[in-house]
């Protein structure tokens, strides 16, 4: 894990070495094996180093190649380490101690602005092309390591963390409408890269940004989200065999050169226990995979408690190093301040349980971090509607196969299947009906705790689109769903959890959202999703031999990152409703947060009759509602 970030003046005026170095002090967390910068008049690159793989021990950047007149700073993890040698004219030996950066700089000096697509891996770079008089800048496919920018007047700055650009004098430190208004709207859609700060994007993933001298900013898509043609039409038993390996190299490529001991979130769920079973033949040599699971404390019978499968891949996986973490006092208010300085953001909801699980990391000696997010969407959909959709193509055998091989693995009835049917095929004249009169006047108003003005100023602007929870509801193709949450994913500024786990001196990095595996997810046929009742039926088949039985033998269901929230918001509710009324004498919350709905549904009544649905929404809009505050007190 690196920290890149720079400033280039337009008008030639120098850059300030103090700003450069104060860029790289804010990003401390990511810089404890060193801080370098290269400054040429008016041009400024930092970058600081965390080493993560062996390699990273002869990484000295910048990397300045005086024959070619390139000056490179890079974030990245590079996976084709042996091809792109190949195709460089590399030999073994010198590739053996060539750190990653060295690869991406000769990649350029190779194809250009065209390297990126060449490239596979987590990686995000900068690079000054002295003589072209360009700065190029680029973040891999589905932006897994990430970069934010500021174009300013007369100059453009970048930086992995906005803080770092929070820090120049130049760039105002002012919230961005947009971001609020969409967050409170719980609207995932990234827009054009908007963080929490006006003024400052984030590139997209499988693009290329490239500044010229003089100023203007061309993006350019190298990758775009799609099947692999190789992948399609294949037989039963090829898909079953490449989803082990291609799993098991991507789970591989982060592991098998680490210096410290990978680690694991571990839910218990197929995603995550897939990647902790198939680390076991990459880890080097007497090194184990550290995994943390959240759950409740043992003897807890709670239905979405973790701790069960997670057990089960405790007892069935002895490369494994486990911890729990067990939620007993902490709070989503514990610590407030230090983790809006931290995350550049409100903090989450569950943001003390994230804490939990990286601190238990990071005192194991992690510098990697993995989950299993981006299974749903790629190799291991949960296909929740599948019977509703077979049986919307009228195919009444596999239908009434399928409810009765749910009823067995569930251990319900085939009537209570028919009855979750039933409700999943009404028509959409008829939900919208059930939706108008059960939310009168306005379905997509429940639980939407911007305020009235915010939201009809940037509706009008064309900067937010009223939700249509219809529309989102719709899940009967599911496949498009997934497609569509995939492309949200790759334009997020960062990935959600990056900057959190950075805080703690960790890189986060997800295997399901590897290049590989989105390409391969999306070539997979529908039925070898879904089989005798139950989804995941191909990571049933490929994996057999790495999950715990139990795993693979258990019905639907999902284990939650924080089984306890609701006892948690009940133990929370004084600290609520004094955080609520110091909120409202403040003019600019008010301007951005209907504080009336919100304290509406995070009232003692709400809260303990459990009429709202859903707690963590509210929470969430309140932590947004304290960062405001803090915000603006911070500027004053």
């Amino acid at each position: 894990m690196s920290a890149i970030y720079g400033i280039w003046r337009f008008n030639g005026a120098p850059v300030d070495p103090h700003d450069i170095d104060n860029m790289g002090a804010t990003m401390a967390h990511r810089t404890s094996d060193g801080r370098e910068c290269f400054i040429d008049g008016s041009i400024g690159l930092g970058h600081g180093l965390l080493r993560e793989t062996r390699e990273d021990a002869a990484d000295a950047q910048p990397l300045y190649d005086r024959d070619a007149a390139l000056v490179l700073v890079a974030d990245a993890r590079i996976d084709n380490r042996d091809s792109l040698a190949d195709q460089l004219a590399i030999d073994p030996d010198t590739l053996a101690t060539l750190p990653d950066s060295a690869l991406i700089l000769r990649a350029y000096r190779q194809w250009g602005e065209a390297c990126a697509a060449h490239l596979l891996g987590d990686f995000a770079f900068a690079l000054w092309d002295v003589r072209a008089r360009k700065l190029v800048l680029g973040r891999d496919h589905m932006g897994q390591r990430y970069v934010h920018y500021h174009q300013g007047d007369g100059f453009f700055a970048f930086a992995t963390e906005p803080k770092a650009l929070l820090s120049l004098a130049d760039i105002p430190r002012k919230l961005d409408d947009s971001m609020i208004a969409r967050m409170l709207w719980m609207d995932l859609a990234p827009g054009n890269g908007e963080t929490f700060f006006d003024g400052i994007r984030g590139i997209a993933g499988g693009t290329t940004l490239t500044i010229a001298a003089d100023g203007s900013a061309t993006p350019r898509r190298f990758w775009s989200i799609a099947p692999d043609p190789v992948h399609l039409g294949r037989t039963p038993e090829y898909y079953v065999q490449t989803y082990r390996r291609l799993l098991a190299e991507a789970v591989a490529c982060r592991v098998r050169r680490a210096i410290a001991p990978p680690g694991l979130m571990l839910s218990g769920g197929f995603d995550s226990s897939a990647i902790a079973g198939l680390s076991r033949d990459a880890l080097p040599v007497g090194m184990k995979l550290v995994t943390v699971s959240s759950a409740l404390a043992p003897g807890s019978d709670h239905r979405f408690d973790a701790r069960p499968k997670a057990q089960a891949c405790q007892d069935a996986m002895p490369h494994l190093d486990h911890y729990w973490f067990v939620r007993t006092t902490e709070t989503p208010f514990d610590d407030f301040e230090s983790q809006c300085l931290a995350n550049d953001r409100p903090p989450i909801a569950s943001c003390h349980v994230l804490q939990g699980l990286s601190r238990r990391l990071a005192a194991q000696g992690c510098r990697v971090a993995m989950d299993g997010f981006g299974g749903d969407q790629t190799i291991n959909p949960r296909r929740n509607r599948a019977l509703a959709a077979v049986l919307a193509r009228g195919r009444l055998v596999p239908f009434f196969k399928g409810a009765f091989g749910a009823a067995r693995h569930r251990q319900q009835s085939v009537w209570t299947q028919f009855a979750r049917v039933r409700r999943q095929i009404v028509p959409r004249p008829v939900r919208a009906l059930w939706r108008h009169l059960r939310y009168q006047p306005a379905p997509w108003r429940r639980f939407a705790y911007a305020a009235p003005t915010l939201t009809e100023r940037m509706v009008r602007t064309g900067k937010l689109t009223e939700p249509n929870p219809l529309k989102a509801d719709e899940r009967q193709n599911e496949p498009a769903k997934d497609k569509m949450l995939l492309d949200i994913i790759q334009c997020w500024a960062r990935p959600n959890l990056a900057i959190e786990m950075a805080a703690a001196g960790l890189v986060l990095t997800r295997p399901m959202l590897d290049k590989r595996i989105v390409e391969f997810g999306l070539a997979i046929p529908e039925h070898l999703h879904f089989s005798d009742g139950r989804a995941r039926h191909l990571a049933r088949l490929a994996l057999s031999d790495v999950l715990p039985a139990t795993l693979c033998a258990a019905p639907p269901g999902q284990e939650y990152f924080d089984p306890s929230f609701n006892d948690t918001v009940n133990g929370m509710i004084g600290e609520i409703a004094e955080a609520l009324d110091g909120l409202g004498d403040h003019r600019t919350v008010r301007d951005y947060v209907e504080l009336a709905d919100l304290k509406q549904d995070l009232s003692l009544e709400r809260l303990q009759d459990s009429q709202l649905e859903r707690p963590a929404r509210g929470i969430y809009a309140l932590q947004i509602a304290k960062y405001i505050r803090w915000f603006e007190q911070q500027n004053h």
